[in-house]
Parts: C-alpha cells; sequence; structure tokens
C-alpha cells in the first residue's frame, strides 16, 4: 500500500514518502554503499553542500530559507541519524548483505514484508530530509553515519568540524513521549573455539530441533520485557534431554540474527539414542517460554527425525556447557526503573559446526568499570574452555549533561504541541551520542523519535500517530526563538 494513499497530512506524506525511497537500497551494516549514493545524489539534487568522508559518512548542509529570502542569523541544529539497520529476515534464504525492505501501512502503523523494517534509523533519515527542505529560519546541518548497529566505526571516524554547531538532535530514540538525555556504551565480543569433527553414532537416531516464534527485539530496549533469547531456549532444550538420561551428540546448533538483537530463532541437529525423550523436552521448553513472557505465547519447538548424523562435534556437550556459560541477560539493575539495566548482556548469534564455533554478543554499560566487570566473565568462561576472546569494537556511554538548554527548548516544544511535558530518560541503547560527544564535548545533544516497536525483529513498526506528533514538536522548535541566542 503507497503512503501517499492514505488520508496523511503533506508532511507525514513527505516523510514516508522519504522512507521509501530509502527502503530500495540495502542498508545492513557496512553494505549500506548503495544508500550513501542515493543520499548523497539527493543532496546534491537538492542544492545542498555534501562531504562524504573515507567512511561513507554524510555531511549535509541546509541554510535557512523563508520564502526563498535569507533569514535572521540563528543557531545551527544538527540532526544526526545513522544509515544501517539490523537485517532479519523470516526465510533464511535471503542474502542480508542485499536484503531491501518493502514497507507497508496497516492500521495506523508502518511495517514491512518479512523483514526488520529498518525505522530505525532509516525513519530518522526520512525526518531529516523533510525537514532539509521545506522552509525554516533555522540553518541545519544534516550528518549521517555509517555501520552504527556494529562497530560505530561511522560515529567513530567523524571529523571533529562537522559537529561545530551548538545544538544536535540525534533522531535514533524510539518512545515518543520520552525525551533521551542519556544513554548505554556498547561493546561487541567474540568468543571462538576449534572443533574436532568425530564419526556420529549410526545407531542413533538423527534430530534436529527448531526454535521459532520468539519475539526477539532490540537487545537495549526490550532486554527489561521478560523476553525469551533462543539460545537459552535451545540450552534449556538439551539441558532438559541430559536431565532425562537420554545421551545425545551435536552436529551443529546455530543462532542466526545479530548481536544487538534477542535471538528469536534456532536450529540443532544431532543424534540421539531416544527421540521420546528429546520430543518431551522440546513440549517442556516450549511450554515454559510461554507462560514466561506473553510476548513469546506463538513459540514453536519442534523436533524432527532425520538420518542419523555422519559428521558430528567431539565432545558437543562441552560447547553447549560454554554457551551456558557466558553472560546473557540484565547483570545489573539500573537505579532508575524508567531503564531496564545499567549493565546486560546478549547472546546474539552462533555458529557451531564442525568447521569451528563462534558466539557473536554486545554487553551494554552505563560504565568503564561494569563493561570491564563483565568482559571479566567472559574471559574466565573462555579460559576455562580453551576458547579465545576478542573485543571487536567499544563505544563511549553517552553521559547526561548537567544544564542542557536543546532539552530545554525541545520540552517547551512538546509542551506547545501536546499540552505536557515528555520525561528525560537515559536508555540502555547505544546511541551514537556518546561518541559525538568524546568528539565534541560542548554540544548540547538530544535524542528523540517516533514509537518504534520491536526493534530489530520481523515485527519491527511505527506507531504513525506518534510520528505524526514528533513532526509537530520538530516543527515548533525548528520554527520557533526557543534555541536562539546560543554561543
Amino acid at each position: 500500500m503507497s503512503a501517499t494513499k492514505e488520508s496523511f497530512d503533506d508532511r507525514m506524506k513527505s516523510v514516508l514518502e522519504y522512507f521509501f525511497a530509502l527502503s530500495r537500497y540495502p542498508r545492513r551494516s557496512g553494505k549500506e554503499g548503495a544508500a550513501v549514493d542515493y543520499l548523497e545524489s539527493w543532496a546534491r539534487g537538492a542544492g545542498f553542500a555534501v562531504e562524504r568522508d573515507k567512511e561513507g559518512n554524510l555531511l549535509i548542509d541546509c541554510p535557512a530559507f523563508m520564502s526563498g529570502e535569507a533569514s535572521p542569523n540563528r543557531p545551527q541544529l544538527i540532526l544526526q541519524a545513522h544509515i544501517d539497520m539490523v537485517c532479519i529476515a523470516d526465510d533464511p534464504a535471503v542474502d542480508l548483505d542485499r536484503m531491501v525492505v518493502s514497507p507497508f501501512v496497516e492500521g495506523g502503523t508502518l511495517r514491512a514484508a518479512g523483514t526488520t523494517l529498518g525505522a530505525d534509523n532509516g525513519i530518522g533519515i526520512a525526518l531529516a530530509q523533510h525537514f532539509a527542505t521545506r522552509p525554516r529560519t533555522c540553518p541545519i546541518r544534516l550528518v549521517f553515519t555509517v555501520d552504527e548497529e556494529e562497530t560505530m566505526a561511522g560515529a567513530r571516524a567523524l571529523d571533529p568540524s562537522w559537529l561545530d554547531a551548538p545544538y544536535l538532535a540525534n533522531l535514533d530514540s524510539a518512545f515518543s513521549d520520552k525525551l533521551t538525555v542519556g544513554a548505554a556504551g556498547s561493546c561487541d565480543v567474540v568468543v571462538e573455539k576449534d572443533v574436532r569433527p568425530i564419526c556420529g553414532r549410526l545407531d542413533a537416531q538423527g534430530f534436529e530441533i527448531v526454535i521459532a516464534g520468539l519475539a526477539g527485539g532490540h537487545s537495549g530496549d526490550d532486554i527489561g520485557k521478560g523476553r525469551s533469547n533462543a539460545v537459552r531456549t535451545a540450552l534449556d532444550v538439551l539441558g532438559r534431554l541430559s536431565s532425562s538420561g537420554a545421551s545425545w551428540e551435536l552436529a551443529s546448533f546455530e543462532v542466526s540474527g545479530a548481536s544487538n538483537a534477542l535471538a528469536a530463532c534456532a536450529c540443532i541437529r544431532g543424534n540421539t539414542e531416544s527421540f521420546a525423550l528429546l520430543e518431551k523436552a522440546c513440549s517442556g521448553a516450549e511450554s515454559f517460554v510461554r507462560a514466561a513472557c506473553v510476548d513469546d505465547a506463538g513459540a514453536r519447538v519442534e523436533c524432527r527425525k532425520r538420518p542419523a548424523f555422519d559428521g558430528c562435534i567431539e565432545d558437543g556437550p562441552a560447547y553447549v556447557e560454554l554457551l551456558r556459560c557466558l553472560p546473557e541477560g540484565i547483570l545489573a539493575a539500573a537505579p532508575d526503573a524508567s531503564c531496564p539495566a545499567s549493565l546486560s548482556s546478549n547472546i546474539g548469534t552462533v555458529a557451531l559446526s564442525p568447521d569451528g564455533f563462534r558466539a557473536e554478543c554486545l554487553i551494554r554499560f552505563d560504565s568503564a568499570s561494569e563493561c570491564e566487570k563483565c568482559l571479566a566473565e567472559f574471559s574466565a568462561a573462555a579460559c576455562r574452555f580453551g576458547a579465545s576472546l576478542e573485543k571487536t569494537a567499544q563505544s563511549a556511554p553517552w553521559v547526561e549533561r548537567a544544564e542542557s538548554r536543546l532539552a530545554d527548548a525541545y520540552e517547551k516544544a512538546y509542551e506547545d504541541v501536546v499540552g505536557d511535558v515528555p520525561d528525560r530518560i537515559v536508555i540502555h541503547s547505544a546511541v551514537e551520542c556518546g561518541e559525538l560527544q568524546l568528539r565534541n564535548p560542548r554540544i548540547d545533544a538530544i535524542s528523540i523519535s517516533p514509537d518504534i516497536i520491536d526493534a530489530h525483529s520481523v515485527s519491527e513498526r511505527v506507531d504513525l500517530a506518534s510520528m505524526q506528533k514528533i513532526i509537530d514538536v520538530l516543527e515548533r522548535l525548528i520554527d520557533s526563538d526557543l534555541l536562539d541566542g546560543a554561543a
């Protein structure tokens, strides 16, 4: 369904049309080159000055204009968003590096067909494009970054001069009625180990366990909702099977997705001497995960008979125990009840086969000391099982500013439009403001967004009424004199 067929005002249509256009380009982290080309071409076509650095980040300067005339001198506002998205698809045959999104509007929400929507952070890009091209007296700079979801490589490579402005509005939060003023840092961890293949016991029954239907979601925003991680559900099945006294061996253990997404599906293959006890273990695990959280009520844990696997993994239970020892879930509660945690860890992907073992995990933390504590737990688990540990990327926490003229101005604009004041929050997501704060400690930053529900999952969607509200509030902020007088 085309967005232009909906009964939205012209501003909403503008934002949706920009989002639909961006959705035609692959945007997996590190693979977003075609989308960068599109945005650069759009900016040049609109007559804006554009810079593109070697990482693929874009700076787009959009002078103030009102009815074609030069505007009074007003402080510049940076609108910042990231181009890449987490790519997850229902169909395992989808090439995630080339995945494009098919968005549609249904029942007041924006959704996608069978994939993540990419509203995180494509909606931020589309909002920035809309405000860049409408008449206003406030000069705007767009800063679009790459590879936020995996390494923060774009933000970490930014030239500090790109952030030479008094104010920055990051468009990568997820709650329209909140004002984000701080965020967690993040640290990517990879655990690897060599595998020795063995011949399977040919007199055993081959099996395939498929775990599907979990809600998944954002490993920061959704981790406090009680949702299960498919890795833990898989470990539960195998733990129940072992407790029943049935022997088993592994041929493979696969969990696809992303380190910053709660794993929603898994597939385990191997051999067991009792398929009946395996069925019982799967049924018990399914009942447990469904009862644990209403969001996972559609979870399925199914086992199927397969021919016995000839190629298996020597001491497969040791790799399962390694996964069990890795930190996962909320590790320390946040002092503020509005934030799910001050320290958490997510096991996002697992690949175990006769070719090797690899688990990709993400730590989110409020302080460096918390991160180091969690890394020590990872290191101890890896050492115990003879595995290697690599920290592949880390981003800085975003520390709340003691006094923020921009936050005050946004609250006033929000109150003018909505009639009340948004709550200021510090979130458990690793928005780029932490890295940007390192590059310009003086910049006054906030993070805002429409309501993005179940980000980083195939159920990802945007509430369009909340998007209309954000358009109205941003318009009020940009068109008013609330930010005037900045140094």
